[in-house]
């Protein structure tokens, strides 16, 4: 057997110890728990409860690792081989990485970025749990007419959604954008991005999943505002935020649509200028022209709806 293959060999076998190891284990106390929660009043709600935790949590560890592979992989494919330089002597020796190399790290990559991405969301369950079985309380409130269980229940899980998905796409793309630059495929001459072909388009349509991201927070904000989410609920949030919402989502159906143009043909000065729009909206929208909203329990609060 060649040495190259017998230390794949080795690796492929310790791998399926730790498997083994680790999944006998993690099998034993599984079952153990579930014989406990037979004997208890209640055990069947607690284990239900449980899996569906581990769904949940499974779900979205996948979703963000998928993710985040998937785009270092696409990055991975623009790089023909990559060259390290060592010095022995004198001599400054240059050395290909293998290709295996720099795949398995590229997949490294992509399953630490995508556990990064669910830091925090371990209780995320119990809002997508409430969420499924939304309470309808037969009382709408009278600014958007929707329901108090909408609030309760599937503003939480939409909105953390939502964060997460602004997340997801905004670091992979600030990610991404920093590995093209290394590479030299993305440059910038007079604030103005140029890049090649496929850099253009990975990045384009990353800035387009960004803005639609936006969007969708700019589709949310008459709801949170109405739900406090903001600050405390006043007639001027309500003149000023409620209008602003619209407004911005355009600015932001226009920067994901500059972005998609963008990453099909060299056009910098319409990305930068649309997307500058959208800020531009979304701070004088949202942040200046309501300026800050009164502390709880100010006069100008309006009555709890």
């Amino acid at each position: 057997m060649k040495p190259a293959a017998r230390r794949w060999a080795l690796v492929l076998g310790v791998g399926l110890l730790v498997v083994v190891l680790g999944g006998g284990r993690w099998l034993a106390l599984e079952t153990a728990e579930r014989a406990w929660a037979t004997t208890i009043p209640g055990g069947s709600a607690y284990v239900a409860e449980r899996d569906f935790a581990r769904l949940v949590s499974g779900l979205l560890l996948l979703t963000a690792v998928t993710w985040a592979t998937a785009n270092l992989l696409f990055v991975y494919r623009s790089i023909g081989s990559m060259q390290l330089s060592r010095r022995l002597g004198d001599l400054e020796i240059v050395e290909a990485v293998p290709q295996q190399f720099l795949l398995a790290g590229t997949i490294g990559c992509g399953l630490v970025g995508g556990f990064l991405l669910t830091l925090g969301t371990g209780d995320w369950w119990m809002y997508a749990a409430l969420s499924s079985r939304a309470p309808l309380f037969g009382v709408a409130d009278p600014v958007l007419n929707r329901d108090l269980g909408f609030y309760v229940a599937r503003l939480p899980w939409t909105e953390r959604l939502r964060a997460f998905a602004v997340l997801a796409v905004s670091a992979t793309t600030a990610v991404v954008a920093l590995l093209y630059v290394g590479i030299g495929w993305l440059r910038f001459r007079r604030w103005l991005p140029y890049a090649n072909a496929h850099a253009r388009a990975h990045l384009g349509l990353l800035l387009g999943l960004l803005a639609i991201t936006l969007v969708w927070g700019a589709l949310l904000d008459p709801a949170e505002t109405v739900a406090g989410l903001h600050g405390t609920l006043t007639q001027r949030a309500l003149d000023l935020r409620l209008p602003a919402a619209p407004i911005v989502a355009a600015f932001g159906v226009a920067a994901a649509g500059a972005s998609l143009v963008w990453g099909l043909r060299e056009r910098p000065l319409l990305v930068v200028s649309a997307w500058g729009a959208l800020c531009a909206a979304e701070l004088i929208g949202f942040t200046v022209i309501p300026g800050p909203l009164p502390p709880p329990g100010s006069h100008e609060a309006l009555a709890p709806l």
